[in-house]
């Protein structure tokens, strides 16, 4: 008999668990309703609206990261050690991407900030302020975030303007210091050079006097042809880097220019009606991208007659060595002392014209601000119009799912404890027994 009054334990089917959900709609549609209403009014009224600005920096010299550290530990002896003094410094894309947020540059940003009107630490800007590398290309993309959509767009740009000069300047600092290095070691190769060049005049003058002012005066000669020589060199990398501006500014001009011309319908009286109106368009040369085309032609005339100028200079400077060294050869041939003198002599003047080709290219580079060239600012950053958080709709989605799940997750637990009887199911499933009758519930009048 006991065994009879046993509840039967039997799992909820479909329609068990939709009369479940069907008894408890009232507090699911409460429990998810106050679930979006709750994210909307934080959305929408409570939680800030985050703007990012965003700024492209293109790199002009990034060295590849897996050649990087063959490039500095293989230099060729002298010559080796004299080019990467004198020339830019090539770093890699991660490097240029960690410069962007080094605390110099924060600090000069903040600096410049203050002035106008927005106050932020370097310590702030370091966390509003993202860098990344655009994958495939030399560009590195600059973003930060603030509440106010015009001082998003004011940090990209004061970080990027300060990053540009921080570059500058390292780099004008590093041609600088280049220069001073390379005409330090001139200035000393010169000393010795001219006390080699004493020393050999003096072991000449026993061998006769002809011979020796022969030779004094083809190297006089040869030291003047070499200062024209530089001069004409320093003309041609002027002339070849203006030719290279040319060149820039007319690939960014179109050559021609398009006019489109609208005709509006007109009405005309009589059997032909209104005439249908059309658009007509002609194209002319442009006449800046002409005259760039000019102005490079012109420039490259020039830059043929430097080059014709530094050839011929060579050429003669070739010329007179070749004569120098025959005239010493056949004047001295049986002294080694005085063919050791000038091999040193030799070796010396080398050394100091590739010296001074090196200076020439740091002093010219410096003089044209190439250092400024290595990084620019590609694209500039807008003020946003959109704010990239709170992403209402996300939010309003992820307060309906997460109202749901919690409203029925509730709903089965309070099921799962509520033990009393309240319907005739109630009863066969705690007896096992079917229902004879149901006594209705009436209410008096």
């Amino acid at each position: 008999m006991d065994n009879a009054l046993q509840p039967v334990s039997e799992g909820l089917d479909l329609r068990q668990i939709l009369g479940v959900l069907g008894k408890w709609r009232w507090l699911i549609a409460l429990v998810t309703g106050v679930s979006v209403l709750t994210s909307g009014f934080l959305s929408f009224f409570v939680l800030p609206r985050i703007y990012s600005g965003t700024a492209t920096l293109d790199v002009s010299y990034a060295a590849p990261t897996q050649n990087q550290g063959a490039q500095q530990s293989n230099p060729q002896g002298l010559q080796g050690v004299i080019q990467s003094v004198a020339t830019l410094p090539q770093n890699t894309l991660e490097t240029y991407q960690w410069q962007v947020t080094n605390p110099v540059v924060l600090d000069a940003t903040s600096k410049a900030l203050a002035a106008l009107g927005v106050s932020l630490t370097p310590a702030q800007l370091s966390t509003t302020i993202k860098t990344s590398l655009v994958a495939n290309t030399n560009l590195i993309s600059v973003s930060a975030t603030d509440t106010n959509p015009v001082v998003a767009a004011q940090i990209v740009n004061t970080l990027t303007a300060q990053y540009l000069k921080t570059v500058q300047a390292q780099n004008h600092a590093k041609l600088t210091q280049a220069a001073g290095f390379l005409q330090d070691q001139a200035q000393s190769v010169q000393r010795q050079l001219a006390t080699a060049t004493a020393a050999l005049t003096k072991a000449e003058g026993g061998a006769g006097s002809s011979g020796s002012t022969a030779l004094k005066s083809d190297q006089q000669e040869l030291a003047t042809l070499q200062g024209q020589l530089t001069q004409a060199q320093v003309q041609l990398s002027a002339a070849q880097a203006g030719l290279t501006a040319l060149r820039q500014q007319r690939q960014a001009v179109p050559p021609t220019l398009t006019t489109v011309v609208t005709r509006a319908p007109a009405a005309s009286g009589g059997a032909s009606g209104a005439q249908a109106g059309g658009a007509t368009s002609t194209t002319e040369p442009n006449p800046t991208y002409q005259g760039l085309v000019q102005q490079e032609a012109a420039q490259q005339v020039t830059v043929a007659q430097d080059q014709a100028t530094v050839q011929a200079l060579r050429q003669a400077v070739a010329g007179l060595n070749s004569g120098i060294q025959a005239l010493s050869n056949k004047a001295h041939d049986s002294q080694a002392g005085i063919q050791a003198l000038q091999t040193q002599v030799d070796e010396l003047t080398q050394t100091y014209q590739t010296l001074e080709q090196n200076l020439t290219q740091a002093q010219v580079a410096d003089s044209m601000s190439l250092g400024g060239t290595v990084v620019t600012l590609a694209a500039p950053a807008v003020v946003p119009i959109k704010p990239i958080k709170p992403n209402k709709k996300l939010n309003l989605a992820l307060a309906l799912v997460l109202g749901l799940l919690v409203s029925v997750g509730l709903v089965f637990l309070l099921e799962q404890f509520d033990n009393t009887i309240k319907t005739p199911d109630d009863v066969q499933g705690l007896t096992n027994l079917p229902t004879l009758a149901v006594i209705p519930h009436f209410t008096g009048e």
